[in-house]
This record gives structure tokens, C-alpha cells and sequence, in this order.
């Protein structure tokens, strides 16, 4: 998002290894007051509904009625915005992901630490910063090039699918507006499908990289029972389009459920003082 500073361990890790160290202690700060020990997970829901109840700036003008007709994520409700952001249009179908569930999420991923309150804010800042909590299915996430991870502040043209930026499709340009109807009918036309060549590095609403699901979850399967190939971050054509299938299946698999892997995967990295998210490719 805006700021992709990386929390990590704030109790163990200087914050001078962080990107933006004050936005960083600042969002874990307010996050750990407001949770309670004996309570974590209905005081982290409200920590996350009070931080969603204002619309994120991706979500200027959404529909009212939630969506249910993709197959690829059963029983799991979006919704479809329009915004502007840096005098570009943005169109996105985000996943309507409950305050509640997204605590449950977070909760379970820390209830083996034994600092679990401190493990609880550090992961929701870490993902607060990260992606504000964002699923979107298929859409046009715009932000800076220094938050993207270029050298540029222009704002730019981010295109997601799965949870995970993917190379900018035809007729879709890094720079410059493009319309709304443009954006749906290119774009919204990707939703329903799984495979697209080198997806980007991580995917949200985790905001981790696939080594890090690699070296902290078990390992999603195909129906023949191998293992999903996600290939790796660096170089960028080591790539597989697996880590859209990881990404899209972690999300449909932990709908109301407790667990969801790839967030349990950030929260051992940040206990280990490791930052989850992109590594630059030299």
C-alpha cells in the first residue's frame, strides 16, 4: 500500500532495519495497547473493524451487494470499487473478508509464541502496513513507485489477481488512466483463471514471498499429489504461476476456518526477526 514498511520484531529487532521505523512502531504501538491478554481475539476484532470501517482509498465507491459467482472462491463473498488515486481511475473485485475472520486468522497464527500479544500486533501491523488486510481477487491496485518497489513516485498501474500483482496485460499501462470499462472487461476477464506467467513476489492479505511459504507451511498439493510449483522470487523468470494457485487456495481453504496457512507462515518469519515480504532481484 501507501507505506510497505516491514515490521519485524520489535522487541528483538532494531527498528533501524526498518524501511519507515516510526510508521512502524506507531502502528504496532497503537495495535498492542488496545489489545487485551486474556482476550486477544475480540480485541484485535475490533482493533481490524475500526481500521475497515472507514473506507481504505481503494474502496471510494463499492457496491452494496455482495457478490458471490466466481467459482474459484465458493461461498466467499467480494465486492466491486471504483476509486481514484493520483489522478488515475482504479477498478478492483476485493474480497469481503470479515473483521472477526481476519483476527481468527491472526490469533491462531501467534498461539504457539510465548509473547502472544506481541506476537498479535507485531503481524497485524505487519499486515496493516503491508496491504491494509486487502484480498483483491482481480483489479487495479495503484500506488507509487516507491511503494511498489520502483525508483519512480509516480503513481502506477498495479494489476492483482489471486492476491498476487501480476505482469501488466495487454492494453493495461504501467503509467496513465486507463477507464474503468477498460480495466473490467481486461482484468475482470482473469478473474476465473489460475494460471498467468512470473506472478509477482507476495501475496496478500499475508504479505509474504514464496520462500517464506516455502520454509513455514506445508506444502499445498495438486490432485496428483505433488507438490505446487511456485518456483522462487529471484530472477523474476523463476517465477511459476503455482504461488496464484497457493495464494487463491490459502484463502478459500481458511474461510471460516481458524487457520490459514500463509498467515501462520509470516508470523514464524517475523518471530525470527525475518522480513516476509519482496527481496530486491539484482
Amino acid at each position: 500500500m501507501r507505506t510497505l514498511s516491514l515490521i519485524l520484531a520489535l522487541a528483538t529487532l532494531s527498528l533501524s532495519a526498518l524501511a519507515n521505523p516510526v510508521s512502524a512502531k506507531s502502528t504496532f504501538d497503537a495495535i498492542f495497547e488496545k489489545l487485551q491478554d486474556n482476550n486477544l481475539g475480540s480485541s484485535l476484532t475490533k482493533v481490524i473493524a475500526a481500521r475497515t470501517k472507514q473506507p481504505r482509498y481503494f474502496e471510494q465507491n463499492c457496491g452494496a451487494t455482495p457478490i458471490m459467482d466466481n467459482p474459484l472462491y465458493p461461498g466467499i463473498p467480494y465486492k466491486e470499487c471504483t476509486y481514484k488515486e493520483g489522478g488515475l481511475d482504479g477498478w478492483v473485485q476485493l474480497a469481503t473478508i470479515p473483521a472477526e475472520m481476519m483476527s481468527g486468522w491472526i490469533v491462531d497464527a501467534c498461539s504457539k509464541s510465548p509473547k502472544a500479544r506481541r506476537c498479535v500486533a507485531r503481524l497485524a501491523a505487519y499486515m496493516w502496513e503491508s496491504n491494509q488486510f486487502s484480498f483483491p481477487i482481480a483489479g487495479n491496485i495503484i500506488e507509487t513507485g516507491n511503494s511498489a518497489g520502483a525508483s519512480s513516485n509516480n503513481y502506477l498501474n498495479l494489476v492483482f489477481l489471486h492476491g498476487v500483482t501480476i505482469p501488466l496485460p495487454d492494453g493495461i499501462p504501467q503509467r496513465g488512466s486507463v477507464s474503468v470499462a477498460k480495466q473490467k472487461s481486461t482484468i475482470g476477464a482473469l478473474s476465473r483463471t489460475t494460471t498467468v506467467d512470473r506472478p509477482a513476489q507476495v501475496s496478500r492479505p499475508s504479505g509474504i514471498r514464496r520462500e517464506i511459504y516455502l520454509r513455514y507451511s506445508e506444502r499445498m498439493k495438486l490432485d496428483n499429489g505433488e507438490d505446487i510449483d511456485v518456483g522462487v522470487s529471484c530472477p523474476s523468470t523463476s517465477r511459476k504461476s503455482g504461488w496464484l494457485e497457493v495464494s487463491r487456495r490459502s484463502l478459500v481453504e481458511a474461510w471460516n476456518k481458524p487457520h490459514h496457512r500463509l498467515i501462520a507462515a509470516a508470523a514464524q518469519a517475523l518471530e525470527k526477526a525475518e522480513s516476509p515480504g519482496r527481496i530486491p532481484c539484482n
